[in-house]
């Protein structure tokens, strides 16, 4: 039986831990990766901090999650536990709502109450947040975050890397990132292609790089 190990035992680490219990609750969970030994001390329930994930070796029996909501620091410890064997576990929530033909790539975690429409594409890595919606012929690339309360239209490209921040949107056909990162703020309705930068408002317009 495999033993799960959380990298980060901030508050997205504490969620996975809920939502693998709710998925999967025979599979041990061995503990969190964090730099921070007392990170846990003020919450009960959970199990130990292993140590930090620098220089931690993966036994034969791990697979892992990456929880961290940075995208370029999700990458790097990604590639740190990948460089030295390790294997990552996908975590659907069963709560959430997947179509037909959809892809989800390794590492990746589809939070609660999420839909993911027919013949979508989910890169390695990926979250897509609690009552988010990606639909039909979405390609989300890897380490993509897509915040709690999203809705991404059909046929949309989201480049790697590009995060949607909460109650963000997208129209079909548009495709962020793909020269450089893209970040959508909070609340922000994106109603046409931008290759980077950061967007901001209703329709999203670029504010910076």
């Amino acid at each position: 039986m495999k033993s799960l190990v959380i990298v980060g035992a901030s508050a997205l680490g504490r969620e996975y831990f809920s939502y693998v219990c709710d998925a999967c609750p025979s599979m041990k969970v061995k503990g969190f990766l964090d730099s921070r030994p007392d990170v846990l001390d003020r919450f009960a329930g959970y199990p130990p901090v292993l140590g930090p994930a620098e220089g931690y070796r993966p036994q034969d029996d791990d697979v892992f999650l990456v929880a961290v909501g940075d995208s370029a620091a999700r990458r790097a410890y990604a590639e740190r536990i990948a460089a030295v064997g390790g294997k990552f576990h996908t975590l659907v929530h069963p709560t959430a709502v997947v179509g037909r033909n959809v892809q989800i790539g390794e590492g990746s975690v589809v939070r609660p109450m999420a839909v993911i429409g027919s013949d979508a594409t989910v890169g390695r890595h990926v979250i897509v947040g609690t009552q988010s919606l990606v639909a039909h012929d979405c390609v989300m690339d890897d380490f993509t975050t897509i915040s709690p309360g999203c809705h991404v239209a059909g046929r949309c490209h989201f480049h790697e890397g590009t995060f949607m921040g909460i109650h963000g949107g997208a129209v079909p056909d548009v495709e962020l990132g793909g020269e450089g990162a893209v970040f959508v703020a909070a609340g922000a309705v994106v109603t046409r292609s931008f290759a980077s930068g950061r967007l901001r408002g209703v329709p999203a317009r670029q504010i910076g790089k």
